[in-house]
């Protein structure tokens, strides 16, 4: 038990200093914003829709081999 306290005091004390350091770093980055064209904003917008839509559609390709699957595995 005594060895398992001194890893999670260990762990603890890493994981603070670590914690402050990105605190630290994403408040100073946090600062500067640059100034983007309106023609790359609504290229990432466009972009974002189309990743949204590949995603779902992988999601539900995803699921319906899963319940093919399960459907396969009951009938047998």
């Amino acid at each position: 038990m005594k060895f398992l306290k001194k890893i999670a005091e260990a762990a603890k004390s890493i994981f603070q200093k670590t914690g402050a350091v990105l605190v630290s770093f994403f408040a100073v980055t946090g600062v500067a914003h640059a100034e983007l064209p309106t023609a790359v904003t609504t290229a990432i917008s466009g972009a974002e829709t189309d990743i949204t839509t590949a995603g779902g559609l992988i999601l539900a390709v995803v699921v319906g081999i899963a319940v093919i699957g399960w459907i396969r595995r009951v009938i047998r």
